[in-house]
């Protein structure tokens, strides 16, 4: 941020030292780029704290979906693979698409669940979102099993 608010002041400033204008328009030219850069800076960090709200609404709301969709019962990899879909329909209705539904891909879920059922049980618990976010250190460890289930 305080380079942005330099890099303005600058930009700003540059001319009137190039056409050597009084010490009363420097410091006028000095208080509007301050002004500037100030708004600007603002701006992004208003820009960026709306953008982690909404990012931090889509995630509760997932969280809370994911419980109802797995409910149906199934094996760890049906319960994985609903709660992801569930994020994500959230997660597109919170930044703007419209309802928030997902259209199912039936070759990526046979993909996914041929990879998540070859993991070991206690990896594919890491791919149920709330066990993760409960078992954080110990899911880390499969990090790299995890991302290659995940990477469709």
């Amino acid at each position: 941020m305080k380079i942005l608010r330099a890099l303005t002041m600058t930009a700003l400033l540059l001319p009137l030292a190039a056409c050597g204008a009084s010490e009363e328009e420097e410091a006028e030219a000095q208080a509007e780029a301050e002004a500037l850069a100030e708004s600007l800076g603002n701006a992004l960090e208003e820009a960026a704290d709306e953008a982690a709200e909404e990012a931090e609404e889509a995630t509760e709301e997932a969280e809370e979906e994911a419980p109802a969709a797995a409910a149906g019962g199934g094996d760890t990899c049906e319960e994985a693979y609903a709660g992801i879909m569930q994020m994500v329909a959230a997660m597109k209705k919170q930044l703007g698409g419209g309802t928030g539904e997902v259209e199912e891909d039936e070759a990526k879920k046979a993909e996914f669940m041929e990879k998540c059922g070859a993991l070991p049980p206690e990896v594919q618990q890491c791919l149920v979102m709330s066990y993760a976010m409960e078992h954080q250190a110990e899911c880390e460890q499969y990090r790299d099993q995890l991302q290659a289930v995940q990477g469709n």
